[in-house]
């Protein structure tokens, strides 16, 4: 949880400053944590998105949610010995 919070901050500062006043409006109009299931009010779209340069790489993403993919495999893995060995 304190991982995400960072993460979070990191991020917001980023595409605030990346995008501004459009950004602020959006992110008064979404949740921060848990999403909506319909698209916000004033959101910028995804070409508008992509003329701005900005790309989003799936490669990317994930490798860099690769220690958080190894926490969870840990944790996992010594629940699943522990439960195991108990019988």
């Amino acid at each position: 949880l304190v991982q995400y919070t960072l993460i979070i901050s990191l991020e917001e500062a980023t595409l605030a400053e990346l995008f501004g006043e459009s950004y602020a409006a959006y992110r008064e109009s979404v949740p921060r944590v848990i999403p909506r299931l319909r698209k916000a009010s004033g959101a910028t779209s995804d070409a508008t998105i992509a003329r701005r340069g900005v790309t989003h790489h799936w490669r990317y993403a994930f490798r860099s949610e690769r220690s958080t993919f190894i926490a969870i495999a840990a944790v996992l893995t010594l629940t699943l010995i522990s439960t195991y060995f108990k019988a």
